[in-house]
C-alpha cells in the first residue's frame, strides 16, 4: 500500500478548493475541470469524486454532471481573505475622496 504524506494530502486539498471555488454553485463536467486544470477527463472524474465523498459537489442526474454546491474550509478562507481586501481598498478609496474621516 502506497504512503500518503501530508503534502499528498495538502496538495489534493488545494486542488479541491481551487476546483469548488472556480465552479461554485455551478454544474460541471469532468472535461471542464480537466482543461481548467490541464489534467485526463479519468484524474478531473476522480477529482469530482472525492469532492462528492467530501460533500462538496453531488453528482446530477444528468449522466457525467456534478453540481459543485460549497468549497472546502481554507476555501471560505481565501473567501473571507479577498473579501477583506476588497473592503480595505474601497475604505481607502473613500478617504481619498473625502467620503471617510
Amino acid at each position: 500500500m502506497r504512503d500518503i504524506s501530508p503534502k499528498t494530502l495538502s496538495t489534493k486539498e488545494n486542488i479541491i478548493t481551487l476546483v469548488s471555488l472556480r465552479y461554485a454553485l455551478e454544474s460541471v463536467r469532468p472535461k471542464d475541470v480537466a482543461r481548467f486544470l490541464g489534467i485526463t477527463e479519468r484524474q478531473a472524474r476522480t477529482i469530482l469524486n472525492e469532492m462528492v465523498l467530501m460533500g462538496i459537489a453531488q453528482k446530477e442526474k444528468t449522466q457525467g454532471w456534478y453540481y459543485i454546491s460549497s468549497t472546502t474550509e481554507k476555501g471560505y478562507e481565501v473567501i473571507c481573505h479577498i473579501m477583506n481586501l476588497i473592503l480595505q481598498a474601497r475604505l481607502e478609496q473613500m478617504k481619498k475622496d473625502g467620503d471617510v474621516t
